[in-house]
């Protein structure tokens, strides 16, 4: 009678037990099946707070470093509301779920990228690929960009990754990885910067934004800033223009200007070709600058001129070729009569001066 009881009490155990273990294992599918969709299954905190910008980075596009100007390569931040944005490449591996615009989540503006989790259980390697960049115009490049995911399913689980790598003709090189920032909170949007002036002397490669997972969770992508160190580059040699012959006395106009691929502000050196020489005022590239000069003597003066830049790069030589002729020799014998008596008709005399008669 008691090994009949015995046995009852150890089925009825048996029984609560798989029932308590079965209810234990639907529940935590379940909270895990939610926190893939953080949007449906709970409020979802994203914080607009950046991290302090590193040293060096401007915001205005005409700031200049000590090295060059700095300017944009590339910026993204999916207001387009399109997917991929204009120029860029989507590599879609996963049939269902992949990068997408969204707005559920933005870091700034109406939109972001987004890559969701597959239901599906499905392998996903989502590539958002850049359109061809060339780093060969620059002595620094520096990209930032604004992104949150889960913590615990990207590092603690390991479910899902987010990295970028730059790909080129030699190969790819990984960049950044979410296990390698450190702890962040889950779904706050992280700041990152780097630096990529390594790979300043290729002149093809792209930018890949790659989700991979199993199973994994969802991620959110924003204001992608791609900026560069322009190399310095001297102006051009100089264009000159100006009369080709003059007199001796007169003045005469003669305008210079240069290019200057760092967009600097240029001066001119000027040797007039009669053992005089002339530096101009500071002026913006591009933009013609008069000078005067008077010749005395009559003879043939090639006008030498070079260009200096802001950052005291000089530009090649050029050079401009102008004659003061010798007074022609008067065979008219009225004009004859007229120089004899240079006293009389005095505006007449200067005009037949000016025109190059007379001795």
């Amino acid at each position: 009678m008691k090994k009949k009881i015995i046995l009852k009490r150890a089925i009825v155990l048996l029984i609560a037990a798989a029932l308590f273990f079965s209810t234990v294992a639907v529940t935590a599918d379940t909270i895990k099946d939610q926190s893939k969709e953080p949007s449906k299954s709970k409020q979802v905190s994203i914080l607009n707070q950046k991290n302090p910008r590193p040293i060096g980075y401007v915001d205005s596009l005409s700031e200049r470093s000590e090295e060059g100007v700095i300017v944009d390569i590339l910026t993204e931040g999916f207001e387009g509301g399109v997917m991929p944005p204009a120029g860029w490449t989507l590599e879609q591996n996963n049939p269902y779920s992949t990068w997408i615009i969204d707005n559920s989540h933005p870091y700034s503006g109406t939109y972001h990228a987004s890559c969701y989790w597959d239901s599906n259980y499905q392998q996903q390697n989502e590539h958002l690929v850049t359109p061809d960049l060339d780093f060969t115009n620059y002595t620094e490049i520096y990209l930032e960009f604004v992104w949150a995911m889960s913590y615990y399913w990207a590092v603690e689980a390991d479910t899902y990754d987010f990295s970028v790598a730059l790909v080129h003709d030699y190969g790819f090189n990984v960049l950044f990885r979410e296990e390698d920032y450190g702890f962040f909170e889950d779904y706050q949007y992280c700041y990152t910067w780097l630096d990529l002036s390594p790979f300043n002397h290729h002149s093809k490669l792209n930018l890949h934004f790659t989700y991979y997972g199993l199973d994994g969770d969802a991620i959110f992508l924003d204001e992608i800033h791609l900026y560069g160190v322009l190399a310095p580059k001297p102006p051009t040699a100089p264009d000159t223009n100006g009369p080709q012959q003059g007199f001796p006395g007169i003045e005469y106009i003669f305008t210079f200007h240069s290019d200057d691929p760092n967009e600097d502000k240029v001066r001119y050196h000027i040797n007039w070709g009669d053992v005089t020489d002339e530096v101009t005022d500071w002026s913006q590239a591009c933009t013609p600058v008069p000078v005067g000069h008077i010749y005395n003597a009559k003879q043939t003066y090639t006008i030498t001129a070079f260009a200096e830049d802001e950052t005291g790069l000089f530009s090649p030589p050029s050079s401009f070729t102008i004659v003061i002729p010798r007074t022609k020799t008067i065979n008219y014998p009225i004009l004859n009569w007229l120089q004899s008596r240079p006293n009389l008709f005095p505006l007449l005399q200067k005009l037949i001066r000016q025109l190059g008669f007379g001795l």
